[in-house]
């Protein structure tokens, strides 16, 4: 199945597995192997600066720098190396609540509820707009998508992904409001989703496949949102991890497939263990974190 915007969807595989910990602690490879699993980092905001041609967040990526510092700065008025590990908490807020241009009465109960940081009236509207003259941009990309979508009737991604929203025609304004929020939305989640998607099925079938068409090492499990998951065979981790990296790294597929070279790298975060609940964070060539089975 699939969902509005791309994203894969089902009624009883992976996808309906919950975030607890302890339950995904349940779901592992079999003994001698180990699960494994590549996420995307930071991947909607990547998305967005893609997407929005964000030149700050751009740059951001560019040269390696962390977005939830840089943003936490900005709202905090000070240096990004002194950022605190609870100022960073409340930026991935702040990025997540404004990047598709949240109001901030709406922001500060998406905070708490999300993240568990409260605000006063005055830091929310402060912190929406430090948010906006530190990314300048935004704004300007988000009208350009209610533009396009009044005028359309839908919208598209960077590689072709049509959502229509015909609702945008409505005589209510409260769905028309909620087709705009998508017509910004939907690109960004759509895109994310299909970059995994196609990094997953070039890592099957031309990387996995020619070389251990049976399965042996290593065995496909699936994708959930931004996530890959597979299952490698404990002796042959260090063969299959960096090649897994190393194609979902590489955006040449969409090149060929879509005529579209991303802006902005889009890159891999690695975890290993021994079951999903407990993988932990792991660079390919580096000591594994835990003791395969």
């Amino acid at each position: 199945h699939g969902t509005v915007t791309g994203r894969l969807s089902g009624e009883d595989g992976v996808h309906q597995v919950p975030r607890d910990k302890f339950i995904r602690s349940l779901i592992g490879a079999p003994p001698g192997w180990s699960f494994f699993e590549i996420d995307g980092s930071q991947i909607e905001l990547r998305c967005v600066a893609a997407i929005a041609m964000e030149q700050t967040m751009l740059r951001i990526f560019a040269t390696g720098g962390d977005i939830h510092k840089t943003t936490g700065a900005a709202v905090a008025g000070k240096q990004p190396d002194d950022v605190t590990k609870d100022e960073r908490k409340k930026a991935k807020a702040v990025n997540f609540g404004f990047v598709y241009g949240m109001g901030w009465r709406k922001f500060k109960v998406y905070a708490w509820e999300k993240y568990g940081v409260k605000l006063t009236d005055a830091e929310a509207k402060l912190f929406r707009e430090r948010f906006f003259q530190l990314y300048p941009e935004l704004p300007a990309w988000h009208a350009r998508m209610r533009k396009i979508v009044r005028a359309l009737g839908y919208v598209v991604s960077p590689i072709g992904r049509k959502r229509r929203l015909p609702d945008i025609f409505s005589s209510e304004e409260g769905l028309q409001a909620a087709a705009e929020r998508e017509a910004i939305n939907s690109p960004v989640q759509g895109f994310g989703s299909d970059y995994v998607l196609a990094a997953f099925i070039e890592t099957v079938l031309e990387v996995i496949l020619p070389e251990d068409p049976n399965f042996e090492t290593i065995r496909p499990v699936g994708t959930v949102h931004d996530a890959e998951y597979f299952e490698i065979r404990n002796d042959m981790i260090d063969y299959w991890a960096p090649k897994i990296k190393a194609t979902f790294d590489n955006p040449t597929r969409l090149r060929k497939w879509f005529g579209y070279t991303p802006p902005v790298a889009i890159t891999g975060d690695c975890k290993i263990g021994n079951h999903w609940g407990d993988a932990q964070d792991w660079v390919p060539g580096e000591p594994l974190p835990y003791t395969p089975r």
